[in-house]
């Protein structure tokens, strides 16, 4: 009896606060793209989002719950897209992948949650294309030369210390 309602608990908080952050996010874009709020512009709204993501990280580890990570994970890599402008932006916009890749390997590390690691892994990659299809010219070749071996060594730099330390 004690671990049923321990389970249930645990599992209408993680649906709870799942559905929150998807509502947070909903929200925000909406006050962005539906309602054009004045204060939702570009920046504003990114950095709102950017705060769900890391709410959604931090609450999944304190929750010890993979789905609201998972969720992170997706509302984190949609919100360039959501939030876009259209103009050609690289550095800002790796920079943010990279800091939200690394922010999910805490969390991956943290709660031992390998699998995330290869969602991420297809969602940066996912990015990348995107970028290229939209905004890649062969005078940004530069761009792509910095870009797509960096990913790949962040990755691996990252699973190589989770095998150093046996995670």
């Amino acid at each position: 009896k004690q671990y049923a309602s321990a389970f249930f608990g645990t599992s209408l908080a993680s649906t709870l606060v799942g559905t929150g952050v998807v509502i947070l996010y909903a929200v925000t874009f909406a006050c962005r793209a539906l309602y054009e709020f004045p204060w939702f512009g570009p920046v504003p709204t990114f950095l709102l989002m950017a705060l769900i993501t890391a709410g959604a990280f931090t609450l999944a580890i304190r929750l010890s719950a993979q789905v609201i990570g998972v969720l992170g994970l997706l509302g984190g890599f949609l919100t360039p897209a959501l939030v876009s402008t259209g103009v050609d932006n690289p550095p800002a916009l790796f920079g943010y992948i990279t800091i939200l890749n690394l922010g999910l390997f805490a969390m991956i590390w943290k709660r031992q949650w390998d699998s995330l690691a290869t969602l991420a892994a297809i969602a940066t990659v996912g990015v990348e294309l995107g970028w290229m299809l939209r905004f890649y010219r062969p005078e940004k070749l530069v761009v792509l030369q910095v870009i797509l071996p960096l990913f790949p060594a962040l990755f691996a730099g990252f699973f190589a210390a989770m095998e150093r330390n046996r995670r």
